[in-house]
């Protein structure tokens, strides 16, 4: 059956008013493929994305033993 595990990746700090790049991993680490995968994010009130504050990717099938990388932009606002 498959297993997923979340990671995010990038910096825990960043300057007011820039720019900082956070990669969301999803890994598949199961014997089983994962289908409908899909991963949400809603940011804190401090980050802004351009397609605004609740974030949603369609994955779709994850196969066991792969992985899927989703690069973000953010500007942190507070």
């Amino acid at each position: 059956s498959p297993h997923l595990e979340f990671q995010l990746l990038g910096p825990d700090h960043a300057t007011l008013g820039s720019q900082v790049s956070y990669q969301f991993k999803v890994s598949n680490v199961g014997r089983g493929d994962a289908h409908n995968v899909s991963l949400r994010n809603v940011l804190p009130a401090a980050l802004r994305h351009s397609d605004g504050d609740d974030l949603e990717y369609e994955i779709g099938v994850l196969a066991a033993g792969n992985f899927s990388i989703t690069a973000t932009l953010l500007k942190r606002s507070r």
